[in-house]
């Protein structure tokens, strides 16, 4: 009888453990399973740039892939890290991030201010139409301005890290070339 009660009590305790670790109650979803963009290319501003990448100055622009699972703008912050892994200082003038729809036209950007840290945890500026709870697409492009000098590149070897925010987690890095 005994036994009959101890086998008893070990199959509930596994049948237990089994239930709980079936029942994941996590409400995150890994960014990368969402959200794929790069390489990055660099490129110097022109006319048809000005908007979100100065004329004659060097910018980066990232192709953003392929987003899902209800991606939005509100669902992404963005820092700059350095070469050593410590997030970017801007040292002249400002630097910026936008989100440039197919169309050429900037949805949202963000500008830091000299000596600031190259971050981005809300868009400032949101163009018409464009909200916090916009989807993003696959028809849209990171661009990366560091608003420095316009006779050398900066910003080489650098990354962008894309980080999930509310029911994203994780974030996604794409190098600086």
């Amino acid at each position: 009888m005994i036994l009959l009660v101890a086998i008893t009590v070990v199959l509930a305790a596994v049948l237990y453990v089994m239930i709980t670790g079936l029942a994941n109650t996590t409400t995150t979803k890994p960014l990368g399973s969402a959200f794929y963009a790069g390489p990055a290319s660099q490129t110097v501003g022109t006319a048809q740039t000005n908007a979100y990448c100065q004329t004659k100055h060097y910018c980066y622009s990232v192709a953003i892939d392929e987003v899902g699972q209800g991606l939005t703008f509100g669902d992404l912050n963005f820092v700059v890290h350095s070469a050593t892994g410590s997030v970017h200082i801007v040292t002249q003038n400002f630097a910026q991030i936008s989100v440039v729809n197919d169309k050429n036209a900037v949805q949202a950007f963000s500008k830091i201010a000299k000596n600031g840290a190259f971050e981005v945890t809300a868009w400032q500026t949101y163009s018409a139409g464009t909200t916090v709870g916009t989807p993003l697409s696959d028809l849209q492009t990171i661009w990366i301005q560091f608003g420095n000098t316009k006779t050398s590149p900066f910003g080489l070897g650098e990354t962008l890290e894309v980080i999930g925010t509310g029911s994203f987690s994780g974030s996604v890095v794409i190098g600086l070339p």
